[in-house]
């Protein structure tokens, strides 16, 4: 099953393989040239995404792992495979607003002119981006990509006959490999309990809905994802940054926001989340997405 899509002008590839090029190891994602191949789980299924860009255009193919193309089987058809590609590649997402608006800025304007047509590469599921956002708090970029490397490996469902060795896995996948499992592939004691709390309320509440359509949707998500403990503001933000392009998260607490915005205030040290709050607030309802412009001016969007 393979659809084909229209490429913008100033769509960037490289940002996008860039995003799922965070491991090098090949077990869920894999890069050659300019495809890129992702397993995931859907509707409790292994499915193979792939992405082949050529010029202008991308043909993307959804698959059951281990066997021929996907089709009406379930758990995508090909109207599907087309909406989640797109929301993949971001292209819904209103950069050209922003960019019209913000291009001559003093501070930024140079940075957004340069960087035209940025848009923040999504993850298949939004429990994919809060996952990887939990697993990422106050740790390095590093040690994040060895610690969802081991979750992958002990938690997805194993594939055979396929380039990429597991899918990435789902709620049920991770309560399967409890908490003592995802502390032996290196969650904290803290972070470990906060994933099985998010698994069990995806599980029970579904509280994390494929797509929301109405800020109403959003603030009911944001609601139930701050009431759970070790769910501050920068999981959150980032979560339906990558979730569900969510472009208006303020992401000041986040430490490479803070020191890529020094030089563009030409200040000795980073700013203070306070102060970075602040300044984002400018941008509203873009505070994420220049703040994805910060992480691109140092080659940071693999984060």
């Amino acid at each position: 099953m393979t659809v084909q899509i229209e490429l913008p002008d100033n769509f960037s590839v490289d940002a996008f393989l860039s995003f799922h090029r965070r491991d090098n190891a090949i077990v869920s994602e894999q890069i050659t040239e300019r495809t890129l191949q992702k397993a995931i789980m859907l509707n409790a299924k292994p499915v193979v995404l792939t992405f082949m860009f050529g010029n202008k255009t991308v043909q993307v193919s959804a698959k059951v792992a281990g066997s021929g193309p996907l089709v009406n089987k379930g758990a995508l058809e090909n109207e599907s495979i087309e909406q989640l590609a797109i929301h993949m590649l971001g292209l819904r997402q209103s950069s050209g607003e922003f960019e019209h608006k913000f291009s001559d800025h003093p501070q930024v304007g140079e940075l957004i002119q340069r960087q035209r047509g940025l848009r923040v590469p999504q993850t298949a599921t939004p429990f994919e981006a809060l996952s990887w956002a939990i697993i990422g708090q106050q740790i390095s970029v590093a040690a994040a990509v060895s610690i969802r490397r081991r979750m992958i490996i002990s938690a997805g469902q194993s594939l055979t006959g396929e380039a990429l060795s597991h899918a990435y896995p789902d709620a049920n996948d991770l309560l399967l490999l409890g908490h003592d499992g995802l502390r032996a592939s290196g969650f904290s004691q803290n972070k470990a309990a906060t994933m099985i709390r998010v698994c069990e309320g995806v599980v029970e509440y579904d509280f994390l809905p494929a797509h929301v359509s109405s800020q109403t949707e959003m603030q009911r998500v944001v609601d139930k994802l701050v009431a759970i403990k070790g769910i501050g503001p920068w999981t959150v933000s980032y979560a339906l940054l990558r979730g569900y392009a969510w472009l208006d998260g303020s992401l000041h607490g986040d430490v490479a926001v803070r020191r890529n915005l020094q030089p563009f205030l030409s200040l000795d040290e980073p700013p203070s989340a306070k102060d970075t709050e602040k300044w984002l607030n400018q941008f509203s309802p873009w505070r994420a997405l220049i703040a994805a412009h910060l992480w691109q001016s140092q080659s940071l969007s693999g984060f």
